[in-house]
């Protein structure tokens, strides 16, 4: 299994192959009984699912070259395993990805808001420490709100 994601979870990706391949079934059953009409959209919906289970799936293919490239004039690459891709010198290797790998992206997850009750009331008798949280607040919700926006969860 490859992840280009920092600290992948065997889990994730388990459980999202999974799920790839249960949504590619539901839909392989759903276009045989659809309407005409809806035949489009589930076909791309079964396509965007294949798309995705490649890569989530996606292996290293490891080649090298087998070939004299100055004297032949042209490069012939040649698949091989791990362990003899790792005695061949770094300029004459390469690994290639059937699909590109997937990126599991973790939840962001952001401070917490001050709480102004958690907090002597002393401290806060400065409007400068008073604005300092108000400020911190809005970055956080504002932060918070860019980030859901653009796609990605974020974590409470």
């Amino acid at each position: 299994m490859t992840t280009n994601s920092p600290n992948p979870v065997d889990g994730d990706v388990q459980a999202l192959i999974e799920q790839c391949k249960d949504n590619i079934d539901t839909l392989i059953v759903a276009l045989k009984h659809c309407e005409q009409d809806e035949a489009v959209e589930i076909h791309q919906n079964l396509e965007l699912q294949k798309v995705a289970l490649a890569a989530l799936t996606a292996e290293p293919v490891y080649q090298f070259i087998v070939n004299n490239p100055d004297k032949d004039g042209y490069i012939e690459w040649a698949d091989c395993n791990p362990d003899y891709f790792s005695n061949e010198p770094s300029d004459s290797r390469r690994i290639l990805y059937t699909a590109p790998p997937a990126q599991l992206l973790r939840p962001v997850e952001l401070p917490k808001e001050m709480d102004f009750t958690e907090v002597p009331a002393h401290y806060w008798d400065s409007d400068e420490a008073k604005a300092y949280a108000s400020g911190f607040n809005t970055g956080v919700n504002e932060s918070s709100t860019a980030i859901e926006i653009a796609g990605y969860e974020v974590k409470s």
